[in-house]
């Protein structure tokens, strides 16, 4: 079983499961399909630090990788070229995994940072936090009265009527009303689950719960962030998202007569993550391409004589030139084109062929309100120290990370790091897993009994093991690969993680690791 951590940020065509397919019908897509939205040079070539997707304006864009979400803007009134609402999202990915993609290159044992952002979102109105728009958004921050349950809860449709599903500890609903509703010999209150509870038939499902003490603890959520958001500017957040995860809709760009829906989809990293991609850097501070390696691979013999490409030159490049595969995987450090000091960068544009009968009088207003860098960075967001990132085609960024940072094979990840286990990685329904929870194990065959967990379970082995570790001040992992046959990822619904270990431990002889209690 393969449990992947990514997804494309929106459905383009293929899908936002991550694979060779859907990567290979995004790279189309951008190329050839909708001929503008490039990596890394723009159609008006300038730098270009991420690709265009189009989908229609409203589609869901969803988180990429899982980190959290530091930095939004989504009430902005937008620009000349359409929206400027967007969302930043914070990744990490351990050295150790990093380490899986350049041998060559030994990474430190610490987790690195990068960061994806979406751009040129929808408008939504921010000013109801309760408003049914706003509910697949659970990273946005909003107050908000309920509780937190403690205890297995029934969550039922009405007072004494039929259970919609059953609330689990940690769980959160909302008060959908201050007030009590009439019936029931216990106070019931109406309230809606949270997206993240752990039943799906509670996911945003509106009934009542029945309240206790012992069953339920009040909560109030009071933030400010909504205000804030709702004031057009960026803000400062700090919310967790799994890849997957809504964060908003897709906007429109582009000129007053030939807008569309589109999002902006941009990876970048302070150090360059990927040392075994080919790679460019510009020391300059603005928007144009100075690079004559990667101009050079365009058209070598189109630029004798001059500096910069025209339009035409890059839209065949892209769409016949074989070498336009060498753009998917270079890593190119520039500036940030969000965080570009616009009055100083435009006037050096007028070189460039595709603006030569451009006006460039008010071009400095009238993509101003698309810097979000230095806003973002004053309401302190930590941002790379230097503005001068290192950039990578996000398609293709997803395609390297996708087979070391998922869950599958024979590795499992520790604290962010990947470590070879030497044996099969399962979960409990896989084909060779175990299911305690069936007559017979399924790596057993012919075994059925009245308890079959408690059977052939191996304890002597468990004990050879132990005994195999004893006297060492530290057990290395090739130590426990060396001891280990089967490792199952066991999902169950205990109370607590000691009751857990009792029946899997005590009980069927199995060795327990890995307990979390959320």
């Amino acid at each position: 079983m393969t449990v992947s951590l990514l997804r494309y940020p929106v459905d383009a065509g293929p899908g936002t499961e991550v694979s060779s397919a859907a990567a290979d019908a995004l790279h189309a897509h951008v190329e050839r399909e909708h001929p503008s939205g490039y990596y890394p040079l723009g159609a008006n070539t300038t730098w270009h630090g991420g690709v265009h997707l189009h989908a229609a304006a409203g589609a869901q864009v969803v988180a990429c990788a899982p980190g959290r979400v530091v930095a939004a803007r989504l009430a902005a009134e937008g620009c000349a070229y359409g929206s400027t609402n967007f969302v930043l999202c914070r990744h990490e990915v351990h050295g150790a995994v990093l380490d899986e993609l350049a041998p060559a290159r030994s990474f430190e044992p610490r987790p690195y940072a990068f960061f994806s952002l979406v751009m040129h979102l929808g408008s939504l109105p921010l000013d109801d936090p309760a408003a049914p728009a706003l509910r697949p958004f659970a990273w946005l921050p909003r107050p908000w009265s309920g509780f937190r349950v403690k205890s297995d809860l029934n969550f039922r449709a009405g007072p004494g009527q039929d259970v919609i599903g059953v609330l689990k500890p940690g769980d959160r609903v909302v008060l959908e009303q201050e007030a009590p509703v009439p019936g029931g010999s216990l106070p019931h209150y109406r309230v809606r689950g949270l997206p993240d509870c752990q039943s799906a038939a509670c996911r945003d499902a509106v009934g009542t719960v029945a309240f206790k003490d012992e069953w339920l603890e009040r909560i109030e959520v009071d933030q400010d962030a909504l205000a804030e958001l709702r004031g057009g500017g960026v803000v400062a957040l700090d919310a967790e998202v799994a890849a997957g995860d809504p964060l908003w809709t897709v906007g429109e760009y582009g000129g007053s007569e030939q807008r569309e829906g589109l999002i902006h989809w941009e990876i970048f990293s302070a150090e360059n993550l990927l040392p075994g991609w080919e790679s460019a850097e510009d020391p300059d501070l603005d928007f144009n391409m100075d690079c004559a390696q990667i101009a050079a691979l365009v058209d070598q013999r189109a630029l004798v004589g001059r500096d910069n490409l025209d339009p035409g030159e890059i839209r065949d490049f892209y769409a016949r030139d074989p070498d336009a595969r060498r753009m998917r995987t270079l890593a190119a450090k520039f500036v940030s084109e969000w965080g570009v000091d616009v009055d100083a960068a435009v006037p050096r544009m007028k070189g460039l062929p595709a603006l030569r009968n451009f006006f460039l009088g008010d071009l400095a207003d009238k993509i101003r309100p698309l810097m979000w860098w230095d806003e973002a960075s004053a309401a302190g967001v930590e941002l790379p120290a230097d503005k001068r990132v290192w950039h990578y085609h996000p398609v293709s960024f997803l395609s390297a990370l996708e087979p070391v940072w998922s869950l599958e094979g024979q590795s499992i990840i520790i604290a962010g790091q990947r470590f070879p286990i030497g044996a099969p990685v399962k979960t409990w329904l896989d084909e060779g897993g175990f299911d305690g929870y069936t007559e017979r194990r399924v790596f057993s065959e012919g075994v059925v009994a009245s308890h079959p967990c408690n059977e052939h379970c191996h304890r002597a082995r468990r004990y050879d093991t132990r005994a195999a570790f004893a006297g060492k001040e530290e057990v290395s992992y090739q130590d426990v690969a060396d001891h280990v046959d089967l490792f199952v990822i066991h999902y169950d619904a205990c109370w607590f993680s000691q009751l857990c270990f009792k029946v899997l431990h005590d009980e069927r002889g199995l060795s327990c690791h890995f307990l979390l209690d959320v």
